[in-house]
């Protein structure tokens, strides 16, 4: 066309624009300019495009920024891409950010996505490096929004999926999610959520803050499944808390593995527990031994200190304040009928050591048995200084029952003053101590039902000791007859004795030395009687010792019995107990004569052989 030229840039033999094109330079000189409608349609070929069509457009260059972009109704940018291309790619080995977006509109970005593609993926190259930074003083930096399968995935060996700094209000926060708000899944070794915090003075390392509707649910939720069987003796654990001391802390500190706290003023109709642990489903053992623990404890450590005590277990109920008359427990176990004990503990010195409580253990309902101990122990149960070791209260058939083989079945140990057994009773109309022994040996053997053993080892001249007392206290009428003390044998049908059969049994063994300064009056049987001063009788008999003998065959008793019995090799003597001698008494002849003595004199009872 008219104006046109063409100018030769390179020396050449001429030819066709295939062979020698690039040695020629065309000048047009009649060129349209491209409008922005022209440009928008991207079907025209024949004109240019200024720098003003592209600033139309909403392009401009700057030696900041090399590409701005400005208007645009719908997107300013728009990435098509298909097969493998990528929309954008930022390659950059500076230390600058590879895009940067400064705006006040609604979103910095907004992407969307249908299907369950992946809206956004971002790889970032480098140990260290970010696949995405925001700094800046909005509401949200990202809001996801819409219905794909996952808001944010994370792939990859990265060292931060997601970083969140500065003094935001919310890191990270989620809203929505049909089914999880956040899913982290994870294989091998991997740990699906893992937090770190750096010298925390206030605050939580995690807080969760749940308003609860009327619905049973889970503030926080921990469930496992196994895809696969243990082959060897590992160790699951739902939830692990640890913690790694300082060593320079000081005395005083605590540290609390898990604490519960109930912050309710009133505490309405709910139950609380502090720690709830529900075992259910159907539990079939398989090969050696298994154990179901609710709460287990086994403590592998090592204490170097002599100040420091170890609790299994350690409940402290002394800040509770109590205004109402209702129960408070520091343990209460349930069990079923089938259960085998509420409470089992084994393998130490001392069993269970109980005590500064009012009550150290409270049964009540109805059971077979209060407290079971079984095993091999040093001491079944101990216990220290307290008001009442143990107190039995209730209609129990029995209120204590032993049975075993042990040295002692109930070993009662005191020193100084105390009592090592006191029974008290008010309007008892059975009997408060009773000791039923049996016994089917019959071998020779020495059987007895209670040994009251004492011995004394300091030497005292103004002691006074008894091995038992019998008191009984009365201030009113006692009814038809009363007895300190009831001794009986009963043959019932067919019993009988080959031996003696003595009601009470009363022996003395004397020292098997001499008596230092012959002191003492030593006596099998000793009666006292106490008349006190305002004591008036009327008349009434009062008698050393009283026989009575009853029953359908009180005859026999005419026949064969006697008052006394004397058995004993006796060596006949003027001064003797005995006295073999014949003598006269008011015309009588007296075959023998037992010494007696009244007010430290001697004195002698006549015997006959015969009646007179």
């Amino acid at each position: 066309e008219v104006g046109d030229s063409v100018t030769c840039i390179a020396d050449n033999d001429g030819g066709d624009e295939a062979t020698v094109g690039t040695s020629w330079f065309a000048s047009q000189t009649n060129m349209i300019p491209c409008t922005v409608a022209v440009l928008r349609t991207g079907t025209d070929n024949d004109d240019f495009v200024s720098a003003k069509t592209l600033k139309d457009q909403g392009l401009t260059f700057s030696a900041a920024t090399i590409l701005n972009l400005a208007g645009g109704t719908t997107q300013q940018l728009s990435l098509t891409t298909a097969g493998a291309t990528n929309g954008l790619l930022i390659d950059g080995t500076t230390t600058g950010n590879g895009i940067i977006i400064s705006t006040t509109s609604t979103s910095a970005i907004q992407i969307t996505g249908t299907s369950s593609a992946t809206i956004l993926s971002i790889e970032a190259d480098g140990a260290t490096g970010l696949g995405i930074t925001n700094t800046f003083s909005g509401t949200t930096m990202i809001l996801l929004n819409g219905t794909a399968t996952n808001g944010i995935s994370i792939t990859g060996a990265c060292t931060q999926g997601i970083s969140v700094t500065g003094a935001s209000t919310s890191g990270i926060y989620v809203s929505g999610g049909a089914t999880q708000q956040i899913s982290l899944a994870t294989s091998a070794a991997q740990k699906g959520l893992y937090i770190a915090g750096t010298a925390i003075t206030t605050g939580w390392v995690i807080d969760t803050v749940s308003a609860i509707a009327d619905a049973t649910t889970r503030c926080l939720n921990i469930a496992s499944t196994m895809s696969t069987a243990f082959t060897t003796a590992k160790v699951l654990y739902q939830g692990y808390f640890m913690h790694t001391s300082h060593g320079s802390d000081v005395t005083g500190a605590t540290v609390n593995g898990v604490t519960t706290y109930l912050d309710n003023t009133a505490l309405s109709k709910i139950s609380y527990n502090g720690f709830n642990s529900t075992l259910a489903g159907t539990y079939t053992a398989g090969a050696g031994a298994q154990a179901i623990a609710g709460f287990n404890m086994v403590p592998t450590i090592t204490i170097n200190s002599a100040t420091t005590t170890l609790y299994g277990i350690n409940i402290d109920i002394s800040g509770v304040t109590r205004t109402s008359a209702v129960a408070i427990y520091a343990g209460r176990f349930i069990t079923t009928t089938t259960s085998t004990s509420a409470i089992l503990a084994s393998n130490g010195t001392n069993t269970v050591d109980i005590c500064n409580t009012t009550n150290a253990i409270n049964i009540s309902g109805t059971s077979t048995n209060g407290i079971l101990i079984g095993g091999t122990l040093t001491t079944g149960i101990s216990i220290g200084t307290c008001i009442t070791g143990i107190s039995i209260i209730g209609a129990s058939t029995s209120g204590i029952s032993i049975s075993g083989s042990a040295t002692q079945q109930l070993l009662l140990t005191s020193t100084a003053a105390e009592k090592a057994l006191t029974v008290t009773s008010t309007v008892q109309t059975v009997t408060p101590v009773t000791v039923a022994s049996t016994s089917a040996i019959s071998s020779a053997a020495y059987i007895t039902a209670i040994i009251s053993d004492l011995t004394v080892t300091g030497a005292s001249g103004v002691n006074m000791i008894e091995a038992n007392q019998f008191i009984v206290n009365s201030n009113v009428q006692t009814g038809n007859w009363i007895n300190a003390v009831l001794a009986k044998i009963d043959f019932k049908t067919v019993g009988y004795s080959t031996g003696t059969a003595g009601v009470v049994c009363a022996e003395l063994d004397m020292p098997g030395g001499a008596v230092t300064g012959a002191a003492g009056t030593y006596c099998t049987f000793e009666s006292e009687i106490n008349l006190p001063t305002n004591y008036v009788g009327g008349g009434v008999p009062i008698e050393v010792l009283r026989a009575s003998v009853w029953g359908a065959q009180v005859a026999q008793f005419d026949t064969s019995g006697a008052l006394f019995s004397i058995n004993a090799t006796l060596v006949s003597g003027a001064t003797n107990f005995w006295y073999d001698h014949d003598g006269a008494v008011g015309g009588d002849t007296v075959n023998q004569w037992l010494k007696i003595r009244i007010n430290g004199v001697d004195k002698w009872l006549a015997v006959y052989d015969a009646t007179h």
